[in-house]
């Protein structure tokens, strides 16, 4: 650290980087995320809160060696958006002419021979 910084303000800051752990505030981050995706979903819903998530240490951290192999979804995650509704049919340009079309076929099928053969 500088050396304008004040010893007793350099050991303020150098404790609480002494007992803190990366992986328990981590795993802290990825609860608090996970009731916040639960607290989004039952919007509108129920107000109540759940239950308290319980932080077991062990399978979040092992899990932690695979996670970037899976494509690991955050619980706040959201899927995008696809639509499930078969889009309308447009009008073609040949909608007008389809029926004559299909008249010269009918009456002569060479023609659709004709012109599917490669030349």
């Amino acid at each position: 650290m500088h050396s304008a910084i004040a010893e007793e303000h350099k050991e303020r800051v150098r404790a609480p980087q002494a007992v803190c752990d990366p992986v328990l505030l981590l795993a802290k981050i990825r609860a608090a995320q996970e009731e916040l995706g639960r607290r989004v979903d039952r919007r509108g819903m129920d107000a109540s809160v759940g239950q308290t998530v319980v932080l077991d240490l062990e399978p979040f951290a092992a899990g932690l060696t695979v996670a970037w192999r899976e494509g690991e979804q955050r619980p706040t995650y959201c899927r995008p958006y696809r639509r499930r509704k078969p889009l309308p049919r447009r009008a073609s340009m040949l909608d007008d002419y389809q029926t004559q079309v299909r008249g010269s076929l009918d009456a002569e099928p060479a023609l659709w021979l004709r012109s599917c053969s490669i030349a």
